[in-house]
């Protein structure tokens, strides 16, 4: 959804055969790595761990969705340190390195932050100290993390609906590093105070748009959805270990799971080095895509390779199918769009 439908041209030196080829192998190995990681999750939770850990690894990764928008501006760490928070401004269809602050955004993810730390830790006060009264407050607050998520979202949403003239809620901090983006197009020295002036001058023309930052925004919604579900597995965690099937079935289809993952994975590296050698007259360039998915392969490589070689089983072969899929994921979106390279659509 926040991706948008938007239809590029592909460049000449890209279309291939090889194409839909690795694409095709690269969803279907994906979609098969999430069912591992479904798998993985299920099997921690028939096996007995405790929703409070769940809980911690949940508002943990709230920790680091909330702490890390606006990675890589300006406005990095505003909202832990301002309560504030930016989205980057579009004109013409195209994305610029701008952002523009919403109001009462920011203040409410500095509140849904604020609780999540505080949850997070009495959780982990529990984890060493059993006490009732511990536990209890921390899912009081971790419930209500839930619910200040759920309306960041739909203050976000209303916000980037409704927003008149976005270019007056520029921050001056903004102005630096857009004047030297400008001038990097321009072949000109642009000043802070010329960025100024021609955000001035089109303010009317720039806007929002749900696809600004689509990562950012879906690690938002993934946010609120692990939060609820976490909320909702340890209110009815009976009866979801209940409907689950033996330890032993789930760790055996996890086995044939993965068992199918890294054969595609596989497939993915080498249709990919074919498509990169015709378009690019190299197989193997160290790019930032290329080395995250040699880094997903060896994960499920190393969990297939504990189970045969060192007789891994249970606990251990979960936890290393759910590091697989973290990976997968960072390769799929965190490397297309934050870290510069020739498969990423950072700053675009």
């Amino acid at each position: 959804m926040m991706l948008g439908s938007g239809i590029n041209t592909l460049p000449p030196i890209l279309d291939s055969y090889w194409r839909p080829i690795h694409v095709s192998i690269a969803t279907l190995a994906y979609g098969v790595c999430l069912v591992s990681f479904g798998l993985a999750f299920a099997y921690l939770l028939r096996d007995g761990v405790r929703s409070e850990g769940v809980a911690i690894w949940a508002g943990l990764y709230g920790l680091l969705a909330l702490g890390a928008l606006g990675f890589g501006t300006a406005e990095a760490w505003s909202v832990p340190l301002r309560a504030e928070y930016t989205v980057n401004l579009f004109i013409d269809q195209k994305s610029l390195p701008l952002r523009a602050e919403l109001p009462m955004v920011g203040p409410l993810m500095a509140l849904t932050l604020l609780v999540l730390i505080v949850s997070v830790a009495l959780f982990a006060v529990d984890h060493f100290n059993k006490r009732d009264r511990v536990k209890k407050w921390a899912w009081k607050l971790f419930n209500s993390a839930v619910v200040l998520q759920a309306f960041v979202l739909i203050v976000l949403f209303f916000q980037m609906r409704n927003l008149d003239d976005p270019g007056s809620r520029i921050s001056p901090r903004e102005y630096p590093a857009f004047s030297l983006w400008m001038s990097e197009r321009s072949q000109q020295v642009v000043t802070p105070e010329q960025a100024r002036m021609w955000v001035q001058q089109n303010a009317s023309s720039l806007r929002l748009s749900m696809t600004s930052n689509p990562v950012e925004f879906g690690g938002l919604i993934g946010l609120f959805v692990a939060l609820f579900l976490v909320a909702l597995f340890s209110w009815k965690r009976d009866a979801v270990v209940a409907a689950l099937p033996s330890l032993k079935a789930i760790d055996a289809l996890l086995y044939r799971t993965v068992g199918v993952a890294f054969p595609l994975l596989s497939l993915l590296l080498i249709t990919g080095a074919v498509w990169a050698n015709e378009s690019w007259g190299r197989y193997w360039g160290w790019d930032s895509k290329e080395v995250g998915a040699l880094v997903a392969w060896m994960a499920y490589a190393g969990f297939l390779h504990t189970r045969i070689a060192h007789g891994w089983r249970g606990r251990r072969s979960a936890y290393f199918a759910l590091l697989g899929f973290a990976l997968v994921i960072f390769t799929w979106l965190g490397v297309s769009f934050i870290i510069p390279g020739l498969h990423s659509y950072a700053g675009v």
